[in-house]
């Protein structure tokens, strides 16, 4: 499996389905919407004028989010909707319903290009925590081998959302995600957006994941697994070392939460860059490790 693939990524759109959800993480800035509350149809028309907009500004593939995507009872409607106008749809669950077998059959005989799903630890007591769900763990790990029985490990990832409950065991997390059949690993910074977050505790500092990251990142390389990055400025690695087919474009830019700053001007990876998160720079600083990345680099 190719470790490196940033040159040239896709332009993934971002499409949230206003959707309830069955956990309530720690970190989550999303309002929570009641399992119990009304969920609106499919405005079908709508939804097909913003793909093929989507498409005509160079979109290869849709990103469904939510709230929780597979909460939605119109998901795999959903799904037929981008594939009928050509592109490819990346779903991001956590993978809690997914634990069924009738539920994921009956989804994934829908062609799903990509699936992220996120694990927050592999101790079942952190990943509870941080859901607020107990049992959410295990149903999240039956999730995973489910899709992992209809999908092709090169199109599934975990995410693991870098937190101060989890990066010191970020390489243990990658052997045991290995061990479990995983073949990708998506890395993900935490994001204070707007300052919102309840648990601002669990943001941590750059400097102090960095080496944790390439620790968990040498063990991807030696199991042959790929790795991403999301939300996390790209120089926390030295060079380009980690696969991204796609990067996803959202309406609002990088939002309120993230900033650049004076190293990412001019840096070839900049347009797919994140930036910092606003709250981990106001409390750290500039991470030690900012630099340019120029087309030398390998960018």
């Amino acid at each position: 499996m190719p470790q490196s693939s940033m040159h040239h990524p896709e332009i993934a759109f971002s499409s949230k389905l206003k959707s309830p959800c069955n956990h309530q993480c720690l970190h989550c800035a999303e309002p929570f919407f009641s399992l119990h509350a009304a969920v609106p149809p499919l405005d079908q028309e709508k939804l097909l004028h913003q793909i093929r907009a989507a498409r005509t500004e160079g979109a290869g593939w849709i990103h469904i989010g939510g709230g929780e995507p597979t909460c939605h009872p119109g998901l795999a409607d959903y799904i037929e909707l981008v594939h009928s106008v050509g592109l490819k749809v990346i779903l991001r669950t956590n993978g809690y319903l997914l634990s069924s077998s009738d539920y994921a059959g009956m989804l994934l005989s829908h062609k799903i290009d990509f699936i992220y799903v996120t694990l927050h630890s592999t101790r079942a007591r952190v990943h509870d925590f941080m859901t607020r769900v107990p049992g959410s763990y295990q149903r999240t790990v039956e999730g995973i081998g489910q899709i992992l029985r209809y999908q092709d490990p090169g199109a599934l990832a975990v995410t693991v959302v870098i937190t101060a409950l989890n990066y010191l065991a970020l390489h243990e997390m990658a052997d045991r995600l290995y061990r479990m059949g995983v073949r990708m690993v998506e890395f993900c910074g935490l994001v204070n957006e707007g300052g919102q977050m309840a648990y601002p505790n669990l943001l941590v500092d750059l400097n102090d994941v960095r080496p944790r990251l390439m620790k968990a990142a040498g063990v991807c390389r030696a199991h042959g697994m790929a790795y991403i990055l999301r939300s996390l400025p790209l120089c926390i690695f030295e060079q380009e070392q980690y696969r991204w087919d796609h990067f996803v474009r959202v309406d609002e830019g990088l939002g309120t939460g993230h900033i650049k700053v004076k190293e990412c001007e001019g840096c070839v990876l900049n347009a797919v860059c994140s930036g910092l998160d606003r709250s981990i720079f106001e409390a750290y600083g500039d991470p030690k490790f900012l630099r340019k990345r120029t087309a030398e680099d390998g960018g």
